[in-house]
Order: C-alpha cells, then sequence, then structure tokens
C-alpha cells in the first residue's frame, strides 16, 4: 500500500511540473543548427597623417663687405750713423824704480897648500928587496908529470865514503818509514813483493813531489795486482810519514835518493 502511495505521489508531481513548465517539443519548430565561424577581431588603427615639415625658411645672404686695402707702410727713417763713444785712456802705470846695483865683492882665490914632502925612498926600497930575496928558500921547478896514484886513492876513497853516507842515509830514512808501512794483508809471496820507490825532498825533510814507484812494469806480471797494492802502500807510508829528519848538511846526496821496501825484512824473513 505504501508502494502505490508513493508511486501516485510522483506520478502527481510529475503533472504538476509538465502543466507550470509546458511541453517545449510539442507545438514549436525544430530551428536549424546554426555554424560557428571563428571571427579574428583586428583593432584598426587609424593613420594619422603626418603633417609635412615646415622648410626652413631661406636668410639672405649677406652682401660681401668691400675688401679694404692695406695702408701703404711707412718709408723708414733713415739711420743715423752711431757716434762711438769715447773711452778715457788708462793711466799709464808708472815705470819701476831700478833698484842700484850692489857693488861687487872680490872673489878670493883659495891658496894651495904645500905639498907634504915625499917618503919615497928608493934606497930604502932597493935594501928592503934585497933582504927579501936572501931570506926566501929557492922554489923547486914546477912538475909536469902528476901523481896518478895518488889522485886515484883519494877518488877511491871518496867514492867509499860517499857511498857509506848514502847506505846510512837509506837506513834512516827507511826506519822512519817502515813504522808507517803495512804489508798487504792476504798477497801470495807477500816477502817476495820489493818495492823500489824515488824520494824527492826538500831541505825540511819534506816532499818536493810525490814519491815515484819504479818498478812500474811488474803490474803486468803475473801477480801484478799484489804489485800494484803493495807499490801504493810503500807510497802511502813515505807521504804519511814526511817530514823525514835527516842532517841538513849532506842534502845535496839525499835531496833525491832511491828506497827499496822489503816485506821480508818486515816479515823477519
Amino acid at each position: 500500500m505504501r508502494t502505490a502511495l508513493v508511486i501516485s505521489g510522483i506520478a502527481h508531481l510529475v503533472v504538476i511540473v509538465l502543466a507550470i513548465t509546458g511541453l517545449p517539443w510539442f507545438g514549436r519548430e525544430r530551428l536549424p543548427d546554426l555554424e560557428v565561424i571563428p571571427v579574428e577581431l583586428v583593432e584598426a588603427v587609424e593613420e594619422q597623417a603626418q603633417a609635412p615639415e615646415a622648410e626652413p625658411e631661406k636668410r639672405p645672404e649677406p652682401e660681401p663687405e668691400p675688401e679694404s686695402r692695406p695702408e701703404p707702410e711707412p718709408e723708414p727713417e733713415p739711420a743715423v750713423a752711431a757716434v762711438p763713444e769715447t773711452r778715457p785712456e788708462p793711466p799709464r802705470p808708472p815705470e819701476p824704480e831700478v833698484a842700484p846695483l850692489a857693488p861687487s865683492t872680490p872673489r878670493v882665490v883659495p891658496q894651495r897648500r904645500p905639498r907634504p914632502p915625499s917618503r919615497f925612498d928608493p934606497k930604502r926600497i932597493a935594501a928592503l928587496i934585497d933582504k927579501s930575496a936572501k931570506e926566501e928558500p929557492p922554489k923547486p921547478a914546477p912538475s909536469n908529470q902528476l901523481d896518478v896514484s895518488k889522485i886515484l886513492k883519494k877518488a877511491n876513497r871518496s867514492a867509499l865514503e860517499q857511498a857509506r853516507l848514502v847506505a846510512d842515509l837509506r837506513s834512516a830514512i827507511r826506519s822512519q818509514v817502515e813504522p808507517c808501512w803495512s804489508v798487504p794483508a792476504g798477497a801470495r809471496y807477500a816477502e817476495e813483493l820489493t818495492v823500489r820507490i824515488r824520494i824527492y825532498l826538500l831541505p825540511d825533510g819534506t816532499l818536493a813531489r810525490p814519491p815515484e814507484v819504479l818498478d812500474g812494469h811488474k803490474v803486468n806480471e803475473p801477480g801484478g795486482d799484489f804489485f800494484r797494492v803493495a807499490s801504493e802502500s810503500a807510497r802511502r807510508a813515505v807521504q804519511r810519514c814526511a817530514p823525514l829528519k835527516l842532517p841538513r848538511e849532506t842534502y845535496d846526496i839525499w835531496r833525491d835518493i832511491e828506497l827499496t821496501f822489503d816485506p821480508s825484512q818486515m816479515l823477519g824473513g
């Protein structure tokens, strides 16, 4: 029953609405569809007519002024000759007065002294000569024969003395240098590695130049490496122990002397 009431209420409501509004589609002609044409709106700008610019008025050109002629230059006045100025003459200097000459003194001539009387007495000199001739014994006539045996004996004696002196000097030098020399360790046949060195010394015992090894050819022989080490060790020993203490009066002998380093003597061989 409720349903019927709801339906009837809705139907009445529809009828009331239709009565108020009416039916639009009954009794009216249907209008055709309108075509939509797009239209662009363009703002029209009125062109303002520009007024023509007014031309500037031409000013009348001024009339040219008449050229003014230059006035004639006045004639130069005649030059008046310059009158030279008269300068007063300078006063002359007074003449110098001449001094009177001094009276000349007479020149004194020195008088010569009288010579002393000569002491030369020829008689006295002759007496002295005769006396000396009597006192001096007659000299033997020089002989052209030379005593060859005496000369050879003296030469042999000086040569032996010099050789002995050289040996003593070498021994003195060796005794001073050997403490500074060490035999190369591990050298084969060290006792046979004799090294000869020439030493050049100054009067104070210092070295004039480095020592010189005389047997340099042994470097190329078998065992040359050991000889090179031994010779360098000997050279360093001489340089390390210098200056040497030697008698200065025999410097002409030991200024240039040869020294032999013998390891066998140091090894007790």
